[in-house]
């Protein structure tokens, strides 16, 4: 009987180091996939999420959108206000963007101030006309910084798959010349 006591306090105490293992996985894993700042998916993350919805697209023929966002204006930000302000800004963006998307979509952080999405199920000029009013409800709600109004905007492009390309390259590449192309409008 003594025993049989000491081998089930072995397996109990084997149990909670392979509990306590699992966590600090799991913690790991969070790390991994969720950009720390912004709560959005990490960009190495979203290069995933993205590879397994591409098969899935291809596989059914079904089109979404790749959109790729920049803040406007961070480096001036961060300059005349420091980098907590630039923090909240980027924090701010990346609020309205998960605020207004479908839990069908998929954002994810691509860079410093680089912001990407996957939209399913949409037509790009709905699309354009949705985020251009997300833009202006930002743009409406400064945030403050040492008692100094920052006003939050981003430019965008949009790219189609299939249409614009088939490879996360070609639909950032095609997103990406879109985004500058409104930078030099508004510019």
């Amino acid at each position: 009987m003594p025993e049989d006591v000491r081998i089930l306090e072995q397996f109990t105490a084997q149990i909670e180091v392979c509990l306590l293992a699992r966590g600090q996985f799991q913690v790991h894993l969070d790390l991994a996939r969720v950009d720390a700042l912004t709560g959005l998916f990490t960009r190495r993350y979203f290069e995933e999420v993205f590879a397994s919805e591409l098969a899935r697209a291809e596989r059914y023929g079904e089109s979404f959108i790749l959109a790729l966002f920049d803040a406007d204006g961070l480096k001036k930000v961060n300059d005349e206000y420091g980098h907590q302000a630039g923090d909240s800004l980027l924090v701010s963006m990346a609020e309205a963007l998960r605020g207004a998307h479908r839990k069908s979509d998929i954002l994810g952080r691509y860079g410093g101030d680089e912001y990407v999405a996957i939209f399913h199920g949409s037509d790009p000029q709905a699309m354009a006309k949705s985020l251009q009013a997300i833009r202006a409800r930002l743009r409406a709600k400064p945030i403050e910084s040492e008692g100094s109004p920052i006003t939050v905007s981003f430019s965008f492009g949009l790219a189609r798959f299939p249409e614009d390309g088939r490879s996360l390259a070609d639909l950032i590449a095609v997103a990406d010349r879109e985004l500058y192309a409104m930078k030099r409008r508004r510019a």
